[in-house]
């Protein structure tokens, strides 16, 4: 029984380490000769507070297409500039209506104002047990509020220390986590084997790097939000941008063909919540945001959005504003083919605030006060 390692052994083990060391240190050079970036923006390093202080605030809820692209703020300035009312946008990543909806109903909280979005950029279809975790995280305090109002005894500083100790807690494992998933993304043999099958195959590399969710077409210099839940996103674009927004759109089709978000019981659940929330006095406002133009047709032809939209509101008496044609020659630009940038923001806050204006009910609370 051998005791030791032969030479041969041992150079052909240097050997392949040398060949691996020149591999991943070609793929690191391609990747910085690129400027190629990971497509995730850090959200979790933004913080803002979502709470309904009086329980009037005008509420804007739906995916992080509205999150992104409506500024509760600036709504409210555009839509009264004597009586400015407080809009708040709670919205979230791939979130659906109807998790809200049923975060509201449980809570027993009715807005006055409700502005929602349709879209089947989602997290999954199983609509009640995300309203259910939505409850149970209680991202408006509307429980914390009820308890408040109800005497509740609360240890101020106990909650404090404990809140320290898991923000740090929480931090170092963000910290390590997204070390791990940008690690793996990099080098994960599987994606590895998408991306040199696409270069060999097409020979372009940025289109092969977006294989691995990696691109060199934008970059996320800063985010910024407006106190009320709104997040923007300052965006540069390289010139080759206009080609691949075109390919980020196929990738996001993808996935998007797998499932079937907006299924029956979707339409159902929209539309029972619209009756019930309008028979305890809010006025809900639907808007249908800007879309990629190949990802607007899969809509319209798997869900038809435009015409199962159109029918609701005509049943219901829901003023309707499509803006998913609005694009570049408009000044709107979707990044990644899905989320708008901080100033495309701006375009589309502004085109639903003087929809909102031409509105008649929107005065009358106004003008009664």
């Amino acid at each position: 029984m051998r005791s030791s390692i032969s030479s041969s052994e041992a150079r052909y083990f240097l050997s392949f380490l040398l060949c691996l060391a020149i591999l991943l240190g070609a793929w690191e050079w391609a990747l910085r000769a690129s400027g190629a970036r990971e497509t995730a923006p850090g959200l979790a390093e933004l913080s803002y507070d979502r709470s309904l202080a009086s329980g009037q605030e005008w509420l804007i809820f739906g995916n992080c297409l509205v999150m992104n692209g409506v500024s509760g703020s600036g709504l409210a300035r555009i839509v009264s500039e004597s009586s400015t009312p407080a809009v708040v946008n709670a919205a979230q990543h791939e979130q659906s209506p109807l998790a809200f909806f049923h975060y509201l109903r449980a809570a027993g909280h009715y807005p006055p104002v409700i502005i929602t979005n349709v879209s089947s950029w989602l997290n999954s279809t199983n609509f009640v047990k995300e309203g259910e975790s939505m409850l149970a995280v209680d991202p408006l305090h509307l429980k914390a509020a009820q308890a408040h109002d109800a005497g509740t005894p609360r240890d101020a500083a106990t909650q404090q220390g404990a809140s320290l100790q898991q923000r740090i807690e929480q931090d170092l494992s963000e910290r390590l986590n997204a070390g791990l998933v940008s690690l793996g993304k990099r080098y994960h043999l599987f994606d590895f084997g998408l991306f040199l099958w696409k270069l060999l195959t097409t020979f372009d590399l940025e289109a092969s790097l977006y294989q691995l969710r990696i691109q060199s077409w934008y970059a996320i210099v800063s985010a910024r939000g407006d106190g009320a839940g709104f997040l923007g996103f300052d965006v540069e674009y390289q010139d080759s941008w206009t080609r691949g927004v075109d390919i980020m759109a196929e990738m996001q089709l993808q996935r998007m063909r797998q499932v079937n978000f907006l299924n029956d019981e979707y339409w159902q659940a929209f539309d029972d919540n619209v009756a019930h929330f309008a028979a305890h006095g809010s006025r809900i406002y639907l808007v249908r945001m800007p879309e990629h133009p190949a990802i607007r047709a899969f809509n319209d032809s798997r869900y038809r959005i435009t015409e199962r939209v159109n029918i609701m509101a005509a049943r219901h008496d829901l003023p309707y504003l499509d803006l998913s044609g609005l694009g570049p020659e408009q000044g709107v630009k979707l990044f990644d083919a899905v989320h708008p940038d901080a100033q495309s923001s701006q375009i589309i806050t502004a085109r639903i605030g003087e929809w909102l204006r031409r509105q008649p009910p929107l005065r009358q609370p106004q003008s009664s006060k």
